[in-house]
């Protein structure tokens, strides 16, 4: 969220996907078998449309934190 803040995204949006994003959970399915609830930390949803817009947010930045080659 903060990275959307220092993009200059409106308040009443971050509070929205504030919104959208809090209180996320995963769980796994492996050989039938599943796994119990974990909370979402710092993540990216697959899936829904935002997640992908989500991403690109996340890793806008990346080229610029990575060390010099």
């Amino acid at each position: 969220m903060e990275k959307l803040w220092l993009m200059g995204i409106l308040e009443d949006l971050l509070e929205l996907l504030g919104d959208y994003l809090r209180g996320r959970a995963l769980r796994t399915v492996v050989n039938g078998q599943t796994s119990q609830e974990y909370p979402m930390g710092a993540s990216v949803l697959q899936g829904p449309v935002l997640g992908l817009i989500h991403w690109n947010i996340f890793i806008n930045d990346l080229l610029q934190q990575r060390p010099q080659l």
